[in-house]
C-alpha cells in the first residue's frame, strides 16, 4: 500500500506502507482514488501547521474490502 507523507517545508513523499488488519467492527476500504484537499495545499505552502511524518488521507474513494 502506498501513502503520502508530509515531510515539512513544502515536501510530500509517496512511500510504501504496511496494510493494516481491520479489527473487530472495522472495515478495510480498497482505495480507488485519492485527491488533495484545500487544507493540504495550505500545508504545502506553509500557511497551516501539520505534524511532520503525518499522512493526509481525508479525500479518497473506494470499495469495501473485507469486514471483521
Amino acid at each position: 500500500m502506498k501513502g503520502n507523507f508530509f515531510l515539512g517545508n513544502g515536501q510530500f513523499e509517496v512511500r510504501e506502507m504496511n496494510l493494516p488488519e481491520p479489527q473487530a467492527h472495522q472495515v478495510l476500504i480498497r482505495n480507488k482514488a485519492a485527491g488533495v484537499c484545500g487544507t493540504d495545499v495550505h500545508i504545502y505552502h506553509g500557511e497551516k501547521e501539520r505534524r511532520h511524518g503525518s499522512t493526509p488521507q481525508e479525500n479518497s474513494a473506494g470499495s469495501r474490502g473485507h469486514r471483521h
